[in-house]
């Protein structure tokens, strides 16, 4: 059906970034959680009224950030589940990109198709986790050069949060959006369900929280958990810790009550809006400053997780080979150089202290390739700390000139 007309409208509000006109909801800013409390209002108050249609205006969208675009995307989920059909007009193709509508599933087909994974709504299950963060980790590996214990903290952050949406929501999948801001270095990530919340899962516990509020506080704290034999409790409590010591972001929201821990202070939000007494939903946004060292065992009371990426990077010879036509994007150009070289440089600040750069199946590269990635690290290091930690092998006797010419030319340029 189209517009239903047999209702009174709403007076118009200027200045409201979401407001409804309707079975119309006009979303004029997407970057604040206040802007999921619009959403969830306008969209209920459709809902209750008996419109067949809801339609979502996206034209003058701006400022697109994951903590209310995420949820916005997960309530469009929950309420088609309902039987509401939600048409999505004027969304032009730079908003059509963070595919808020229809999230993309984090398939494997969908992933090798995908070169940034930044700035997009995932759906995922639980065997689709690990292969997404790997691709979330590569791209920002890729993007910048991250502070010692930064990456592996966003990892063991991500997996835990992902992996707790999936065995305490209720929902056999759950929501994800990264997004990198260049400018402050700060990588933001947000991760939604719209499942039975906080308050339900511990009101079937010893732990009996009386408001939603009570019961993300004790969510936080560790060891608290529905079930020992699902988890421990560690998950928020160790994200908690982990964003307190970087002087990062986090925001609780579920149920009516939201927490936010920021700069060392804690702030409280009741009487939100949710989806049902069924679906309180959570999501949990967080902010990590990559140029801030995070020492990982002091945050997780001791503990040091194994780093599973390298681990899965390293031969029977104890080396990390990093294959240089997977991970390259092209050998031609000194952009995708540079890419392959903050790869590499992450991967030293995360540990790795003999690195193999294979060449296997590398027809020819740039000169300009070549000094981008391996005349620039040989000057970064200097020349005998480059070969204590670096290798090269299977190149082909072209490329080996191409890269020696650089060298050479880099380290001449060093000494003058």
């Amino acid at each position: 059906m189209g517009y239903k007309s047999n209702k009174a409208e709403l007076p118009k509000r200027r200045g409201r970034k979401i407001e409804r006109k309707c079975n119309i909801i006009t979303v004029r800013s997407l970057n604040s959680p206040e802007n999921v409390t619009l959403f969830l209002k306008n969209i209920y108050n459709v809902y209750k009224r008996g419109y067949y249609d809801v339609f979502l205006d996206f034209k003058d969208t701006t400022a697109v950030f994951p903590n209310a675009s995420l949820p916005i995307s997960a309530a469009i989920q929950y309420y088609r589940e309902q039987g509401v059909r939600i048409v999505v007009k004027d969304c032009d193709n730079c908003l059509s990109g963070y595919y808020i509508d229809r999230p993309l599933d984090a398939s494997k087909e969908t992933l090798r198709t995908i070169d940034n994974s930044f700035s997009k709504c995932w759906k995922f299950n639980s065997d689709q986790i690990s292969d997404l963060v790997d691709l979330f980790i590569k791209n920002i590996q890729e993007r910048t050069l991250c502070e010692r214990g930064v990456v592996q903290a966003f990892e063991w952050c991500v997996y835990e949060v992902m992996d707790n949406i999936l065995n305490h929501s209720g929902c056999k999948s759950g929501f994800v959006m990264a997004q990198f801001h260049s400018n402050s270095q700060h990588l933001a990530i947000c991760v939604s369900d719209y499942g039975c919340g906080i308050y339900n899962t511990l009101s079937m516990t010893d732990y009996r929280p009386r408001t939603h509020i009570d019961a993300i506080t004790m969510a936080i704290k560790k060891n608290v958990t529905r079930d020992k034999n699902i988890g421990q409790g560690n998950g928020l409590a160790g994200l908690t810790e982990i964003v307190r010591l970087n002087s990062g972001i986090l925001s609780i929201r579920s149920g009516n009550g939201q927490i936010t821990f920021r700069d060392g202070e804690i702030k409280q939000s009741l009487h939100l809006p949710y989806l049902s007494r069924k679906n309180h939903g959570t999501t949990i946004d967080f902010q990590i400053d990559l140029n801030k060292e995070i020492e990982l065992s002091k945050a997780l009371w001791g503990h040091c997780p194994t780093n599973i990426r390298l681990e899965k990077m390293e031969s029977d010879l104890g080396k990390h080979v990093v294959s240089v036509k997977s991970e390259s994007r092209g050998t031609g150009t000194r952009h995708s150089a540079q890419a392959l070289r903050n790869f590499v440089l992450n991967m030293v600040s995360e540990g790795a202290s003999n690195i193999c750069l294979d060449f296997s199946d590398v027809s020819l590269i740039t000169s300009s390739y070549a000094d981008e990635l391996v005349g620039k690290l040989v000057t970064h290091f200097g020349f005998y700390q480059y070969q204590r930690i670096f290798k090269l092998e299977n190149m082909s006797d072209t490329i080996q000139a191409i890269l020696h010419r650089s060298v050479a030319q880099r380290m001449a340029q060093s000494i003058r």
